[in-house]
This record gives C-alpha cells, sequence and structure tokens, in this order.
C-alpha cells in the first residue's frame, strides 16, 4: 500500500517542480551566491531543499493526523468530496477570473514568513531554516498534496507521501538553483500555467475517491472504524 502512495506523491511532486520552477524561481536563486564556488553552491541547494522536504514531512503528519480524525467518525469519504470541490472551485476562480480572497490573519501570517525568509538569505548557515519557511509559503501545489494527504489511509501514509511530494520537486529546484542562468523568465511563465490544469487533476482524483466507486487506487471503498467493531455475545 505505501509503493502507491509513494508514485502517487512523487508523481503529483514531479508536476509540481513545474510549477516551483516557475513561481520559487527567484527565492531560489537568491540563496546560493552566484561568485561561491561550485561545491559551497551544490552544498547550500540540498540543504534548502531538505529544509523544504522536511516541512512537507511534518505538514503531512500533521494533516494525516487531522484526516484519522474524520476517519474515525466516518466523514472522510464526504470530506474528499468536499475538498476536492473546494480546489475545482479555487482553482477557477484564481486562474480563470483572477478572483482570490485571503482573509487578514493568512496575509499576516504570509508576511511574517516572507519577512523571516528575507532576513536569513542574508545570514550564513540558514538555508536549512529558509527551506523549511519556503515550505510554508503559500503555494497551490502543495495545497493539492495536504488534500491528497488528508484523504490518506493513515497517518504514516500521509506522511509519506508528502514526503514523496517533496523529494520529486528536488531535481528540478536544485538544477534550477544550479543552472538558473539558462531558465528564462519566459520559460518559468509557461511553466507556471501548467499549476492549474494539475490542481483540476487532482481535485477530481480527490471527487472521485470520496464517490466511493470501489475502483482500485483511484475510488476504492472506504471502510470506516466502525464496521470493524468487535461484537460481545
Amino acid at each position: 500500500m505505501l509503493t502507491t502512495t509513494i508514485i502517487a506523491g512523487f508523481t503529483l511532486g514531479l508536476f509540481g517542480s513545474l510549477h516551483c520552477v516557475g513561481m520559487c524561481g527567484p527565492l531560489a536563486l537568491a540563496l546560493p551566491a552566484p561568485h561561491a564556488k561550485r561545491n559551497k553552491q551544490i552544498i547550500a541547494s540540498v540543504i534548502y531543499n531538505t529544509g523544504r522536504v522536511a516541512t512537507y514531512s511534518m505538514l503531512g503528519l500533521l494533516f494525516g493526523m487531522i484526516g484519522k480524525g474524520f476517519s474515525m467518525v466516518g466523514f472522510q469519504q464526504w470530506f474528499s468530496v468536499i475538498a476536492g470541490s473546494i480546489m475545482l472551485i479555487t482553482t477557477i476562480l484564481y486562474f480563470g477570473f483572477q478572483q482570490s480572497y485571503q482573509p487578514q490573519w493568512f496575509q499576516n501570517y504570509t508576511w511574517k514568513v516572507q519577512g523571516f525568509i528575507a532576513s536569513a538569505l542574508h545570514q550564513n548557515g540558514k538555508a536549512f531554516f529558509v527551506g523549511m519557511a519556503n515550505g510554508l509559503l503559500p503555494c497551490g501545489m502543495v495545497y493539492a498534496a495536504v488534500a491528497g494527504a488528508l484523504v490518506s489511509s493513515s497517518v504514516l501514509s500521509s506522511t509519506v507521501f508528502m514526503t514523496s511530494f517533496g523529494f520529486a520537486t528536488m531535481p528540478a529546484m536544485l538544477l534550477l538553483m544550479l543552472f538558473g542562468s539558462g531558465i528564462s523568465i519566459h520559460m518559468r511563465v509557461k511553466l507556471r500555467k501548467l499549476t492549474p490544469y494539475v490542481m483540476m487533476l487532482v481535485a477530481a482524483l480527490l471527487i472521485l475517491r470520496g464517490m466511493n466507486l470501489g475502483i482500485p487506487y483511484v475510488s476504492p471503498h472506504f471502510q470506516t472504524t466502525a464496521s470493524g467493531a468487535v461484537h460481545c455475545h
């Protein structure tokens, strides 16, 4: 079962890495100083991306526990449909009509994370923490991954899913940080345009999963904890 989870998380991460190159390019390119030696650039890039993966793993653990709670009360099926529907509607409104709404507390949170990153970028030895903070910035692809983690079958599965997602984004980000000058802004914009299609695909899969159609891997039958109760005679 974990093999399927790893493949699913890794696949989403591969698609997500294209979004990362488009959206996180300026931040990633600001970390390894251009004048630094190649080995120092590689070390800084690996440490930075390891920090991102660490954050994704912790998010998987956190939202896995939340999803487990929904599963225990028999609400996970409907939660999957609701999460997929919200993601689909939000993606259409934001990318199709350029409409979005962020509450003030969320904007304040974003500014604080950005402020920490801006401060840490000017300090040596902070690459890991910059990476961790970057994993906390608002990101459509991370939202999609978190939605998948929420409806995973277990806390372990959720954590593995998010960790696989993070590792799959590393190759593209490492290449960007080491050879970023060869990727034009025009190309990054094109890569960024793939994001809504990937998010809508994930949303559709979440809705299908919650419909309990009995399709292996895509829409398996949900089993609530109540069905496994022991009856005493």
